[in-house]
């Protein structure tokens, strides 16, 4: 996220609207197709144990969890993705 939550505006192209409040900007760093199954030592137990990439969008997951899926993301290789 580059810019603070924006809780008085929101995306007026959603499906259902007025569902969504709330908008922010975010910087994207890099696209990389990553294969589920490299996440699958990493549960959440804060979410009843569940795989990470099982959980919902806007979860909260612990910095452990996420500084692990970062070095997954840093280090998989894998075949170029539709923006190379």
């Amino acid at each position: 996220m580059v810019s603070d939550l924006q809780v008085d505006y929101s995306f007026r192209y959603w499906w259902e609207p007025n569902k969504y409040f709330g908008t922010f900007k975010i910087k994207i760093i890099f696209v990389k197709d990553v294969k589920d199954k490299l996440f699958e030592s990493i549960k959440e137990e804060s979410q009843d144990n569940n795989v990470v990439y099982k959980l919902r969008d806007s979860t909260r997951i612990s910095v452990t969890n996420g500084k692990k899926m970062l070095n997954i993301f840093n280090t998989a290789n894998t075949r170029p993705n539709i923006f190379e």
